[in-house]
């Protein structure tokens, strides 16, 4: 990822600049870029905005397009249930900092 742009507590945009392997129509990722604005609704509530930028009216941007409004949708939901539920406890995630061993 490469950091376009920043406004302290209010907005962040950025690119992928390097598709893992496998990825399809990694091409495409060149003229895309995502936007997550923040917006701050008092008594400790924030409405978080995600927005993709760049993306045409053709079958492979379609798809793509697809691709990331559900992965943005899991990531917003994850990072609610972080300020609801606490912070993930990681070692307990992998059976403990040995494995459970």
């Amino acid at each position: 990822m490469r950091a376009l742009r920043l406004l302290p507590l209010r907005m962040v945009s950025f690119q992928a600049v390097q598709a893992p392997p496998g990825f399809v129509n990694p091409e495409l990722l060149a003229d895309l870029w995502s936007v997550v604005e923040l917006e701050d609704l008092r008594e400790r509530r924030v409405r978080i905005t995600v927005s993709g930028v760049g993306y045409k009216r053709e079958p492979a941007h379609e798809r793509l397009y697809k691709f990331f409004s559900q992965g943005n949708a899991w990531t917003l939901k994850k990072l609610r249930e972080r300020f609801v539920t606490g912070p993930v406890d990681w070692a307990a995630q992998r059976g403990g900092v040995h494995g459970g061993k």
